[in-house]
Protein backbone atom coordinates (compact mmCIF):
# COMPACT_ATOMS: atom_id res chain seq x y z
CA UNK A 1 0.00 0.00 0.00
CA UNK A 2 2.67 2.68 0.90
CA UNK A 3 4.51 1.73 -2.22
CA UNK A 4 1.30 2.16 -4.36
CA UNK A 5 0.59 5.48 -2.95
CA UNK A 6 4.51 6.77 -3.29
CA UNK A 7 3.88 6.09 -7.04
CA UNK A 8 0.61 7.42 -7.26
CA UNK A 9 2.19 10.56 -5.43
CA UNK A 10 4.96 10.55 -8.04
CA UNK A 11 2.15 10.36 -10.89
CA UNK A 12 0.39 13.22 -10.13
CA UNK A 13 3.62 15.26 -9.47
CA UNK A 14 4.41 14.43 -12.97
CA UNK A 15 1.49 15.36 -14.48
CA UNK A 16 1.48 18.62 -12.57
CA UNK A 17 5.08 19.10 -13.90
CA UNK A 18 3.57 18.59 -17.68
CA UNK A 19 0.84 19.96 -17.70
CA UNK A 20 2.98 23.40 -16.49
CA UNK A 21 5.24 22.50 -18.64
CA UNK A 22 2.54 21.97 -21.38
CA UNK A 23 1.22 25.87 -20.33
CA UNK A 24 4.71 27.45 -20.48
CA UNK A 25 5.11 26.10 -23.94
CA UNK A 26 2.06 27.44 -25.15
CA UNK A 27 2.06 30.75 -23.63
CA UNK A 28 5.55 30.89 -25.29
CA UNK A 29 4.59 30.26 -28.36
CA UNK A 30 2.04 32.51 -28.27
CA UNK A 31 3.56 35.11 -27.60
CA UNK A 32 6.60 34.22 -30.49
CA UNK A 33 3.80 34.16 -32.85
CA UNK A 34 2.26 37.26 -32.21
CA UNK A 35 5.84 38.66 -32.59
CA UNK A 36 6.66 37.21 -35.85
CA UNK A 37 3.59 37.98 -37.53
CA UNK A 38 4.12 42.17 -37.98
CA UNK A 39 1.81 43.73 -40.79
CA UNK A 40 3.17 44.86 -44.25
CA UNK A 41 2.74 47.70 -45.97
CA UNK A 42 3.05 47.48 -49.54
CA UNK A 43 2.40 48.73 -53.31
CA UNK A 44 3.40 50.54 -55.80
CA UNK A 45 5.73 53.62 -56.33
CA UNK A 46 3.98 56.78 -54.87
CA UNK A 47 0.88 55.10 -54.09
CA UNK A 48 0.78 56.22 -50.44
CA UNK A 49 2.64 54.14 -48.70
CA UNK A 50 4.16 56.32 -46.18
CA UNK A 51 0.89 58.02 -45.99
CA UNK A 52 -0.51 55.09 -44.62
CA UNK A 53 2.66 54.25 -42.35
CA UNK A 54 2.47 57.72 -40.60
CA UNK A 55 -1.67 57.45 -40.17
CA UNK A 56 -0.87 54.04 -38.03
CA UNK A 57 2.00 55.77 -36.14
CA UNK A 58 -0.01 58.47 -34.98
CA UNK A 59 -0.36 58.12 -31.02
CA UNK A 60 -3.64 59.95 -31.11
CA UNK A 61 -2.37 62.92 -28.65
CA UNK A 62 -4.59 65.46 -30.48
CA UNK A 63 -7.26 63.56 -29.04
CA UNK A 64 -6.39 64.29 -25.56
CA UNK A 65 -8.10 67.53 -25.29
CA UNK A 66 -11.16 66.50 -27.08
CA UNK A 67 -10.97 63.42 -24.77
CA UNK A 68 -10.98 65.55 -22.03
CA UNK A 69 -14.67 67.26 -22.97
CA UNK A 70 -16.72 63.73 -23.48
CA UNK A 71 -18.24 61.68 -21.05
CA UNK A 72 -16.58 58.29 -19.80
CA UNK A 73 -17.18 56.71 -23.08
CA UNK A 74 -14.44 58.29 -24.66
CA UNK A 75 -12.15 57.89 -22.52
CA UNK A 76 -12.61 54.25 -22.84
CA UNK A 77 -12.51 54.31 -26.71
CA UNK A 78 -9.34 56.60 -26.73
CA UNK A 79 -7.32 53.25 -24.67
CA UNK A 80 -8.25 51.23 -27.39
CA UNK A 81 -6.61 53.00 -29.70
CA UNK A 82 -3.58 51.23 -31.00
CA UNK A 83 -0.59 53.22 -32.14
CA UNK A 84 1.68 51.20 -34.78
CA UNK A 85 5.81 50.94 -34.79
CA UNK A 86 6.40 50.94 -38.26
CA UNK A 87 9.60 49.74 -39.64
CA UNK A 88 10.51 51.22 -43.11
CA UNK A 89 12.52 49.16 -44.87
CA UNK A 90 13.12 51.77 -47.86
CA UNK A 91 15.37 54.28 -45.16
CA UNK A 92 16.98 50.58 -43.86
CA UNK A 93 18.18 50.15 -47.69
CA UNK A 94 19.14 54.20 -47.64
CA UNK A 95 20.98 54.06 -43.95
CA UNK A 96 23.09 50.77 -44.73
CA UNK A 97 25.43 52.59 -47.61
CA UNK A 98 25.43 55.31 -45.35
CA UNK A 99 29.33 54.94 -43.09
CA UNK A 100 29.06 55.11 -39.57
CA UNK A 101 25.31 55.44 -39.43
CA UNK A 102 24.49 51.82 -38.05
CA UNK A 103 26.95 48.98 -36.46
CA UNK A 104 29.91 47.65 -38.40
CA UNK A 105 27.89 44.48 -39.28
CA UNK A 106 24.89 46.02 -40.21
CA UNK A 107 26.59 48.06 -43.00
CA UNK A 108 26.67 47.73 -46.65
CA UNK A 109 29.05 50.45 -46.69
CA UNK A 110 32.53 49.07 -46.84
CA UNK A 111 31.67 46.27 -49.23
CA UNK A 112 29.59 48.44 -51.82
CA UNK A 113 32.75 50.76 -52.30
CA UNK A 114 34.83 47.60 -52.56
CA UNK A 115 32.75 46.02 -55.05
CA UNK A 116 31.90 49.08 -57.02
CA UNK A 117 34.95 51.19 -56.57
CA UNK A 118 36.16 54.67 -55.11
CA UNK A 119 34.08 56.29 -58.77
CA UNK A 120 30.91 56.06 -56.95
CA UNK A 121 31.78 58.05 -54.38
CA UNK A 122 31.27 62.24 -53.84
CA UNK A 123 34.15 64.07 -54.81
CA UNK A 124 34.07 66.08 -51.57
CA UNK A 125 34.20 64.95 -47.81
CA UNK A 126 31.05 65.32 -45.65
CA UNK A 127 30.04 69.03 -44.19
CA UNK A 128 28.71 69.03 -41.05
CA UNK A 129 25.50 69.79 -42.20
CA UNK A 130 25.39 66.43 -44.14
CA UNK A 131 26.75 64.54 -41.19
CA UNK A 132 23.79 65.95 -38.89
CA UNK A 133 21.19 65.30 -41.70
CA UNK A 134 22.37 61.42 -42.43
CA UNK A 135 23.54 61.12 -39.22
CA UNK A 136 27.18 59.07 -40.28
CA UNK A 137 30.43 59.92 -39.64
CA UNK A 138 32.50 63.02 -41.13
CA UNK A 139 35.54 61.56 -42.36
CA UNK A 140 34.13 59.16 -45.08
CA UNK A 141 32.87 59.85 -48.39
CA UNK A 142 29.32 59.23 -49.17
CA UNK A 143 27.95 56.61 -51.71
CA UNK A 144 26.31 58.90 -54.70
CA UNK A 145 23.46 56.77 -54.98
CA UNK A 146 22.26 58.65 -58.24
CA UNK A 147 25.94 57.09 -59.54
CA UNK A 148 25.73 53.61 -58.09
CA UNK A 149 21.70 53.66 -59.70
CA UNK A 150 23.54 55.14 -63.13
CA UNK A 151 25.65 51.75 -62.81
CA UNK A 152 23.52 49.39 -61.58
CA UNK A 153 20.72 50.03 -64.16
CA UNK A 154 23.68 49.85 -67.18
CA UNK A 155 24.37 46.20 -66.13
CA UNK A 156 21.73 43.97 -64.93
CA UNK A 157 24.88 41.74 -63.90
CA UNK A 158 26.32 44.68 -61.59
CA UNK A 159 22.41 45.47 -59.86
CA UNK A 160 22.40 41.36 -59.55
CA UNK A 161 25.55 42.19 -56.89
CA UNK A 162 24.04 44.82 -55.53
CA UNK A 163 21.45 43.16 -54.74
CA UNK A 164 23.40 40.18 -53.11
CA UNK A 165 25.37 42.38 -50.92
CA UNK A 166 22.45 44.77 -49.55
CA UNK A 167 19.15 42.56 -49.58
CA UNK A 168 20.16 40.00 -46.93
CA UNK A 169 21.18 42.45 -45.10
CA UNK A 170 18.25 44.69 -44.67
CA UNK A 171 15.95 41.60 -44.12
CA UNK A 172 18.31 40.39 -41.39
CA UNK A 173 17.83 44.35 -39.95
CA UNK A 174 13.98 44.40 -40.69
CA UNK A 175 13.68 41.05 -38.85
CA UNK A 176 16.05 42.17 -35.84
CA UNK A 177 13.61 45.32 -35.25
CA UNK A 178 10.47 43.33 -35.48
CA UNK A 179 11.55 41.24 -32.60
CA UNK A 180 13.92 43.34 -30.30
CA UNK A 181 10.54 46.34 -30.34
CA UNK A 182 8.12 43.48 -28.80
CA UNK A 183 10.72 41.63 -26.89
CA UNK A 184 12.68 44.48 -25.23
CA UNK A 185 10.66 47.49 -25.67
CA UNK A 186 10.90 49.48 -22.46
CA UNK A 187 9.13 49.10 -19.71
CA UNK A 188 7.39 52.19 -19.50
CA UNK A 189 5.72 51.90 -22.64
CA UNK A 190 2.15 50.39 -21.95
CA UNK A 191 1.05 50.93 -25.37
CA UNK A 192 -0.18 48.00 -26.96
CA UNK A 193 1.90 48.62 -29.94
CA UNK A 194 2.08 46.67 -33.50
CA UNK A 195 4.94 46.76 -35.70
CA UNK A 196 3.85 47.53 -38.70
CA UNK A 197 6.94 46.81 -42.17
CA UNK A 198 6.71 49.25 -44.66
CA UNK A 199 8.20 46.88 -47.49
CA UNK A 200 7.96 47.41 -51.53
CA UNK A 201 7.86 44.81 -53.13
CA UNK A 202 6.16 41.95 -50.99
CA UNK A 203 5.25 39.55 -53.07
CA UNK A 204 7.76 40.02 -55.54
CA UNK A 205 10.53 38.81 -52.56
CA UNK A 206 10.13 35.20 -52.13
CA UNK A 207 8.15 32.90 -49.79
CA UNK A 208 9.47 33.54 -46.69
CA UNK A 209 8.33 37.00 -46.76
CA UNK A 210 5.10 36.45 -47.64
CA UNK A 211 4.93 33.43 -44.82
CA UNK A 212 6.50 36.49 -42.35
CA UNK A 213 3.62 39.13 -42.83
CA UNK A 214 0.24 37.67 -41.00
CA UNK A 215 -2.01 40.41 -42.07
CA UNK A 216 -0.78 42.31 -45.61
CA UNK A 217 -1.99 45.69 -46.55
CA UNK A 218 -1.83 46.59 -50.43
CA UNK A 219 -1.86 50.41 -50.96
Amino acid sequence: TGATTIKLGADAMAAMLTFVLWTVCLASGAKIGSILQPVGITGGIACGKSTVSELLAANAKDDEQETKEVDATATTNKKKKTPFAIIDVDKIGHDILIPGKLIPSESAYANVVREFGTETLSADEPTPDAVRSDGGDGTSRRIERRQLGDVIFRDPSRRRTLNRLTHPLISKIMLKRVVTWNMFRDASDTANKMVAVDIPLLFEVGTMMKILFGLKVVV
